[in-house]
C-alpha cells in the first residue's frame, strides 16, 4: 500500500511539472507571437486590401481639421502628377501598430482617397501616427518625412 502511494505521489508531481511545461512553452510562444505582431510593419495595402489606387477617375481630397472634426477646411488636389505623387507616397508608407489611441478631433488632417471606393485615413502629424477608417489601430508611421513634407506643401 505504501510503494502504491509512493508511485502515486511521483506521478502526480511528474503530471504536473510536464504540465507546468507546457504552459511555459505555450506562455513563451505566445510572447513571440505577439512581439512580432507589435514589430510588424505594414502598408497601406495591407489595410486596404481591395483598394484600387490606380483608377483614372480617382479624386483626393485633404481635410484639415482645427480640433473640431466637424468644422474642417478641405482641400481637393486637382494636380494630377501632385495627386499622383500623394497616393504613391500613402501606398509606400511603412506603418507599426501603436498602443496610442486618439480622439479623431485630435487628428490634423484627413485624406478621403476616392477610388473604387472611399477611403478616409485621420493623420496625427506631431505624433507622426495615422489612423484608418476602415482599421480600429493607430499605427506609427516609420517613413514620414517626404509624406508630410509634399502633403503640408498640397494644402498650401
Amino acid at each position: 500500500m505504501r510503494k502504491r502511494t509512493i508511485l502515486i505521489v511521483i506521478f502526480v508531481v511528474l503530471v504536473s511539472i510536464a504540465l507546468m511545461g507546457l504552459d511555459i512553452y505555450e506562455n513563451k510562444t505566445r510572447e513571440v507571437a505577439l512581439k512580432a505582431e507589435a514589430e510588424k510593419v505594414y502598408t497601406v495595402s495591407d489595410i486596404f486590401k481591395d483598394a484600387d489606387f490606380s483608377t483614372e477617375k480617382m479624386k483626393l481630397g485633404i481635410g484639415i481639421i482645427n480640433g473640431n472634426i466637424e468644422e474642417y477646411e478641405t482641400v481637393f488636389i486637382e494636380d494630377e502628377e501632385q495627386l499622383k505623387q500623394i497616393v504613391h507616397l500613402v501606398q509606400n508608407l511603412h506603418l507599426q501598430i501603436s498602443n496610442n489611441i486618439y480622439m479623431l478631433s485630435d487628428a490634423d488632417y484627413w485624406v478621403k482617397i476616392k477610388s473604387n471606393k472611399d477611403y478616409y485615413i485621420y493623420i496625427f502629424k506631431d505624433e507622426k501616427e495615422i489612423c484608418f477608417s476602415s482599421d480600429t489601430r493607430y499605427f506609427k508611421i516609420l517613413n514620414n518625412d517626404e509624406f508630410f513634407n509634399t502633403l503640408e506643401q498640397a494644402i498650401q
